[in-house]
């Protein structure tokens, strides 16, 4: 990925020019000298949430992506897809108009004669 240049503008109104990959390394790069971060162990969040440290939560800016499901999911959300499953006890032929005769899923095997 090809850098960019990013204009950035400090508290007191310093603008500082930052090449990187991205706004967040460019942000990243730009507030290192200033700040420094790690994770918190236990014993550090009880000691400073005991000496009145707030907690920030950082809201979730990720964009939610569709979920993929398997294809009896898809046909289950689109049930107009699925074929109709209303006459699957309807034994009597339908006649094929178009060509006048038995449609080939709806023969039925030939009777065997019964003594």
């Amino acid at each position: 990925m090809a850098d960019k240049i990013y204009q950035l503008t400090e508290e007191d109104g310093k603008q500082r020019l930052i090449q990187a990959t991205n706004e967040s390394a460019a942000l990243l790069y730009a507030i290192g000298a200033k700040f420094q971060i790690k994770v918190a162990n236990a014993v550090e969040t009880a000691k400073l949430l005991g000496i009145g440290a707030v907690l920030e939560v950082v809201p979730d800016t990720r964009v939610p992506r569709k979920p993929r499901g398997s294809k009896a999911a898809e046909q289950a959300a689109a049930p107009e897809a699925a074929p109709s499953q209303d006459n699957l006890l309807d034994l009597q032929p339908k006649e094929n108009a178009a060509e006048g005769h038995l449609a080939a899923a709806d023969q039925a095997a030939p009777e065997q004669p019964t003594e």
